[in-house]
């Protein structure tokens, strides 16, 4: 059970989870924006969770990076949606050189303990 418990994040105050997001936005190189979201409870959701907003943007790459870390992370997410848009590009630029500047919104589900205790 504690094992289980420890993949939610608590409810009143999330800061694990903002304080993980934040460390990967520097791992990263990327520009982070962070909003609390409303997510439609189904009937089948089994869990309660927090819906969160994150805007990204920076190197293709890196948000690629991001959203893997988050899919591989010991939290249970689920990115309910992800939205890639690649920047427009200046004048034509050395593939070696290229990095596609690209920005990102991801809307997040993170569940949370069904209590609130504090882990």
């Amino acid at each position: 059970y504690q094992l289980a418990a420890a993949l939610f994040s608590n409810s009143p105050a999330p800061l694990n989870l903002l304080n993980f997001l934040e460390k990967i936005k520097a791992e990263e190189n990327l520009v982070m924006k962070i909003s609390p979201s409303t997510i439609e409870k189904y009937k089948n959701d089994s869990w309660n969770f927090l819906g969160f907003t994150i805007s990204l943007s920076g190197s293709l790459i890196n948000i690629d990076n991001f959203v893997g870390k988050i899919e591989n992370s010991k939290n249970l997410f689920n990115i309910a949606n992800l939205s890639i848009k690649k920047n427009a590009q200046g004048p034509p630029v050395p593939k070696a050189k290229k990095s596609e500047e690209a920005t990102a919104v991801i809307l997040l589900k993170t569940y949370i303990n069904q209590n609130g205790a504090q882990k």
